[in-house]
């Protein structure tokens, strides 16, 4: 342990609880507590703030309603020849173009050969020969057979939302942009099925040729994909019992299973970004790959079975409560499993969000910095815990100077000191609280403080008992320990007799303290040794410089290296790690926000606002990343989606933000101390 103390003048303001309060702290220093604080700092507001302008909530689903899809396909036709009035059968010839009006009826037998039949009124039709040509059901007409069977060379198009048949044999080609609703469809030969709208198979599905499906489609029974078929979906498919998928499908929409998803030996199913596959079971015997984009997402909700030629490859999110219950196959390293991930929602998938919340904000109090010898110090941290909140401040430049604030939110809307603490010699430049014990990065000079050891030109750790509930010990029993380099940048808990630092810029690294003997017990050096974090007993740590930045991580597994594609600029900046949900958020100031997953080690994501400012400080929680963005205030981003949600813009730079229970807590530098809250 290493102290230093100094007899000598003092200020003293307050009560502490000890005989001789000129004994128990150091030159150049003053502690307010009781009625001595500087309740004149605090500016209580509990005023209503908005910070939503972006988004607003939504809600996960479809959109509601019909679809909007394709009805713009042309259904304006010149008419060679008009039916006007109800009419038994007539022959379309090669090249002709016939039109039945809105609020006529043909009905009987129909010879299609070659023309086109425009229906915008109704078609009640037995039979229909020679099947050439094209057949179109205007979105007023209305449309019956008992069966249709589309040959080679013969077109259908509907557009009607009235369109009756039992069964449906396609060899040519259909394209539907309205609603059908039938027994059973079968696709082959030649044919193929565009579906740009609504269609329901109450039976099962046999695809043996081309299926395209951009809207809507719904079967009863069972899809089986066969192998002569290509079966690409770019929007919503629901499957209520099986589907067997037997050859190569793409999907960059949704499709969900009932029952039993299997992919067999000659099957592949081929995810694009933000595809979403949920099924009741799964049977993998050959592929599901996502992207080498973003993610796609599959949901298994019972059963997982992955046979020895069944393989999960590129970026896809593979969710199972339950588990894999069988692998014998192969899953790629780019996989993620159980990650949860954000799907937004949109008119064919219904996203993986519920309600996004849209909460309220109140100002509760601006807190103005401190003084020392008539200057103002900057705000560098905050952070809260247990009804109490602890302020860090240095003094700007070249000087030394620095003060502790302790801050009761038993009442929140209510904040008032417990503790004013000022020092002329000693800064702090970063803090976290574990239980009854501060633990505080800055400096002192070296010359004032004599200090030698670890080869210190300065920088300082800082260890501070809070006693009686929400006071700081005295200061000449604060534990000191020099540290390598000129200041401190940040401190974390490794357990409880173990402390990890960083310092620098040059000179400086990683170090872990013994906090019994205060001794480094490990070092890693490092010049530019920007941030590290502690969570579950895992090592992060933010190495700066000039080129690009780096996430080393130290667990169980080992040490692994990530480099976060960009550079922490300026190099003498703020920057910050925050661990969320089994990723890592990291500022690097100009270059925004680069987010990392915790599963594959790799840049999932970035964020740069659009604006002034530098990206100093971040916090997250279960819907928001709170971004401390400099000249632009607080920058407000939806988790899962990063969609930007708002700005709560401000006199002042956000260098730093601390979010917990609710309570949202901004150090400004020389503008202080923002005191928030979030109401549910």
């Amino acid at each position: 342990m290493n102290k230093k103390i100094i007899a000598a003048v003092l200020v003293f303001v307050g009560i502490v609880g000890c005989d001789s309060p000129e004994d128990d702290i150091n030159v150049g220093e003053e502690i307010k507590v009781g009625e001595a604080v500087e309740s004149n700092r605090i500016v209580l507001l509990n005023e209503k703030i908005n910070i939503a302008n972006g988004d607003g909530a939504s809600v996960g689903g479809f959109v509601n309603g019909n679809y909007a899809f394709a009805s713009a396909a042309n259904q304006d036709y010149d008419c060679d020849r008009t039916i006007s009035s109800n009419t038994n059968g007539t022959t379309i010839d090669k090249n002709e173009v016939v039109c039945v009006d809105a609020g006529v009826t043909l009905s009987g037998n129909i010879n299609m050969k070659g023309g086109t039949l425009v229906v915008y009124g109704t078609a009640n039709l037995s039979n229909i020969n020679g099947n050439k040509g094209t057949l179109v059901i205007a979105e007023s007409g209305s449309f019956s057979i008992n069966n249709l069977n589309i040959n080679n060379q013969f077109l259908v198009i509907n557009h009607s939302h009235n369109f009756n048949t039992s069964n449906l044999n396609v060899s040519g080609d259909m394209e539907n942009y309205g609603d059908i609703q039938l027994n059973q469809i079968n696709i082959n030969g030649n044919g193929s099925f565009s579906n740009h709208g609504a269609l329901i198979i109450n039976n099962s599905l046999q695809v043996n040729k081309d299926f395209y499906n951009y809207a809507s489609l719904t079967v009863n029974g069972d899809l089986t994909i066969n192998g002569g078929a290509e079966f690409v979906n770019d929007c919503k498919v629901i499957i209520q019992r099986n589907f067997t998928v037997n050859k190569d499908i793409e999907t960059s929409g949704y499709i969900e299973v009932g029952n039993t998803l299997t992919v067999n030996g000659g099957g592949v199913i081929t995810m694009a970004e933000s595809a979403y596959i949920k099924t009741t079971d799964l049977m993998l015997n050959n592929i599901i790959e996502g992207s080498n984009a973003g993610f796609a997402r599959v949901d298994v909700a019972n059963r997982t079975t992955i046979n020895g030629g069944g393989r999960l490859k590129n970026r896809i999110d593979f969710n199972d409560a339950n588990g894999i219950e069988v692998n014998t196959g192969q899953i790629e390293s780019a996989v993620t499993l159980n990650q949860d991930i954000y799907l937004a929602p949109t008119a064919c998938n219904p996203g993986t969000a519920g309600v996004l919340a849209e909460p309220e904000y109140t100002l509760v109090a601006d807190i103005s910095v401190p003084q020392v010898k008539g200057v103002n110090l900057s705000a560098t941290d905050v952070t809260y815990a247990d009804g109490l909140a602890f302020i860090s401040y240095h003094l700007n430049g070249n000087q030394y100077a620095g003060a502790i604030d302790v801050l009761n939110l038993a009442n929140v809307n209510a904040p008032s000191f417990t503790v004013n603490y000022t020092s002329e010699s000693r800064e702090f430049n970063a803090l976290n609280i574990y239980d009854d014990q501060l633990v505080l990065a800055g400096q002192r000079s070296k010359e004032e403080s004599g200090y030698t050891a670890n080869s210190t030109n300065g920088a300082l750790l800082y260890v501070v008992d809070v006693v009686s509930g929400d006071q700081l010990e005295n200061s000449i029993d604060w534990q000191e320990i020099p540290m390598p380099s000129f200041s401190g940048n940040s401190v974390d808990k490794i357990d409880n007799n173990t402390l990890l630092f960083a310092s620098g810029a040059s000179g400086g690294g990683f170090f872990e303290v013994n906090l019994q003997s205060g001794s480094i017990t490990a070092s890693e050096g490092e010049n530019y040794a920007k941030y590290v974090e502690v969570v579950d007993g895992v090592k992060y740590k933010l190495v700066g410089g000039n080129g690009n930045a780096s996430l080393i991580i130290e667990g169980n597994s080992g040490v692994t290296t990530i480099d976060l594609g960009a550079s922490a600029m300026p190099v003498d900046g703020k920057n910050v790690i925050a661990v969320y949900d089994n990723k890592a958020y990291v500022t690097l100031g100009e270059n925004g926000l680069v987010i990392v997953s915790l599963a594959t080690n790799e840049v999932v994501g970035t964020y740069n606002y659009d604006g002034p400012g530098l990206a100093n400080g971040v916090a997250v929680d279960e819907d928001f990343i709170y971004l401390a963005n400099g000249q632009s205030g607080l920058i407000l981003l939806r988790r899962r989606s990063l969609k930007y949600y708002g700005q709560y813009k401000y006199d002042g730079s956000a260098n730093l933000v601390d979010v917990t229970d609710n309570v949202i807590l901004i150090a400004n530098g020389i503008g202080g101390v923002k005191l928030l809250l979030r109401n549910q």
